[in-house]
């Protein structure tokens, strides 16, 4: 027997094989949203219950989610859909997401300001103070000179690690 059809009778078994997580990334809905559904739609015990930090569906659960949010169920004997929602643990959902660069270039630029929010710093670019994203700001000094790479319009984020000593990489 297949590890797929393995799967597909333990879930038919009433086990509890999807992760929301998962099923939150495959519909493309929040956490949240899922959240809500689950509040008005489902009980404890019977249709979910939580396996460590995270929530699971059983079958059925999961076949009125996709139910209700696409309108149809027969996505569920698909095995390929059964594949995407398998009880594999969901690290690789709740690892942090790097935030989307404009340009991979790394531009030097002086800090020009320090404010007490201790993650942002003001950098001088071309005679605009724009704001840059740090782990910890209390190592800048005014007029050091830090490499730096754009994540919007007014937002860049630091290039390399954080200076170990005040005012010096």
């Amino acid at each position: 027997m297949s590890n797929a059809s393995e799967r597909l009778q333990e879930a038919v078994a009433g086990e509890f094989p999807f992760y929301e997580v998962r099923i939150a990334d495959v519909l493309g809905l929040s956490r949240e949203v899922l959240m809500l559904f689950r509040r008005e739609h489902l009980a404890r015990m019977e249709d979910w219950t939580k396996d460590g930090n995270h929530v699971v569906y059983t079958w059925g659960a999961c076949g009125q989610a996709l139910e209700f949010f696409t309108g149809t169920a027969s996505q569920l004997t698909d095995i390929a859909a059964l594949e995407r929602l398998a009880a594999i643990p969901p690290v690789a959902l709740l690892q942090k997401k790097t935030a989307p660069r404009l340009s991979k270039e790394v531009v030097t630029m002086k800090v020009a300001e320090l404010y007490r929010n201790k993650r942002i710093i003001g950098a001088r670019a071309d005679g605009e103070v724009v704001r840059v994203r740090v782990r910890s700001s209390k190592n800048f000094v005014i007029g050091m000179e830090i490499p730096v790479v754009q994540v919007e319009e007014n937002l860049w984020d630091l290039a390399r690690a954080c200076p170990r000593r005040r005012g010096k990489w």
